[in-house]
């Protein structure tokens, strides 16, 4: 399911970046206006597209000003179409933009088919399989799409979204392991080249559990995929994955000194925010990556020592305890006994007494 607010971050990301550079249309031609959500940004993308011919010797200073005179969109002037320009993470990843733009146009399309589906298929099952495949279809739609709040043209433009502002809301956590993975992923979602020099060494498991651990693993998969690491790409990878939660609200994680709130409204905003020099995350990762080798290495001493005299403590006690049982045995088991050895030399055998004194005669 596309959590609304990502899907319009993306459409006022992409109308950003053709704002800067309309050339880039060029790598997204097969959006459509109408795969966008709002439509103010339906008629900008749309205006942009139609006209690019009209804006081709523009500058990206004199575009703001051409575009809003030309479409006079209620709240749409030249200072928020540069607004737009200036909280654009990238330009050059706009087809990345599109592509998020299109699978959540494609999940709200399929989502919008739900009611139809689960109304075919009825409330009793077990009886017709179809039906029953059926409901399992409106099910898995329900939980892949969305259908998102509709707004009209005359409505006013979307606010923009700006992680500084809303990273302003955040407090730095008190336990130093937290800020110093905190500087790590900022410095991954800043500089992104940074992300293949720890991928292969830096393991998720080095990172608290909780939204720090689900940021990096978001990182690692966005840079799989092959796609640009910033903070929209890392924040739809974590949606996909459902750990929205991880990076959007306020959680609390388990460290040493207790429980300490680990992010902020927005998490990522903070992460992007924060000044950091590049290459920190290789420096800090490296001490939290020897740390933890340290500390696994001493359990794994510890355990194999303990078995060690366990073993060896376990021979001892057998050696005396079949040592007892051999002085026992013979008393144990009668049937087993030694009889009394007789002596060498036997005595004389005893015959009986013959009186030898001579009788009298008579």
């Amino acid at each position: 399911m596309t959590n609304p607010h990502l899907a319009l971050r993306a459409e006022q990301t992409l109308v950003g970046a053709l704002l800067q550079e309309p050339r880039l249309l060029e790598e997204i031609g097969y959006l459509r206006p109408d795969s966008l959500t709002h439509p103010t940004y339906q008629a900008l993308y749309a205006e942009l597209a139609q006209a690019q011919a009209s804006y081709q010797h523009a500058t990206p200073e004199q575009l703001p000003e051409l575009v809003a005179d030309r479409l006079k969109l209620p709240g749409v002037d030249a200072p928020y179409l540069r607004s737009l320009t200036e909280n654009c993470p990238e330009p050059g990843d706009i087809s990345v933009y599109a592509r998020m733009i299109q699978e959540a146009f494609v999940r709200a399309e399929l989502a919008s088919h739900v009611d139809r589906i689960a109304a075919r298929a009825g409330t009793i099952r077990g009886v017709d399989p179809q039906l029953d495949q059926l409901d399992r279809l409106a099910q898995a739609l329900a939980r892949q799409g969305a259908v998102l709040e509709t707004a009209e043209l005359q409505d006013p433009a979307p606010p923009v979204y700006s992680a500084s502002a809303v990273a302003a809301e955040y407090e730095t956590p008190a336990d130093e392991r937290a800020r110093q993975e905190d500087l790590i992923l900022a410095d991954l979602l800043q500089n992104r080249e940074q992300v293949v020099e720890i991928e292969v060494w830096l393991s998720p498991e080095n990172f608290t559990a909780g939204p720090r651990r689900e940021v990096y693993e978001a990182i690692l998969a966005v840079a799989e995929a092959g796609e640009p690491v910033n903070e929209l790409t890392v924040a739809w990878e974590l949606d996909r994955q459902g750990a929205t939660e991880a990076a959007h609200y306020v959680e609390e994680s388990e460290v040493a000194e207790g429980p300490v709130t680990a992010a902020g409204p927005d998490y990522l905003a903070t992460l992007v925010s924060t000044a950091v020099v590049v290459g920190v995350s290789v420096e800090i990762g490296t001490v939290l990556f020897t740390e933890d080798l340290r500390v696994e290495l001493a359990v794994e001493a510890g355990r194999i020592v303990a078995e060690t005299q366990g073993i060896e403590q376990t021979a001892v006690h057998g050696a005396a305890v079949e040592s007892q049982q051999q002085r026992v045995e013979p008393l144990a088991h009668p049937e087993h006994a030694v009889e009394p050895a007789q002596p060498l030399i036997q005595p004389p055998p005893i015959h009986p007494t013959v009186d030898t004194q001579p009788k009298p005669r008579p």
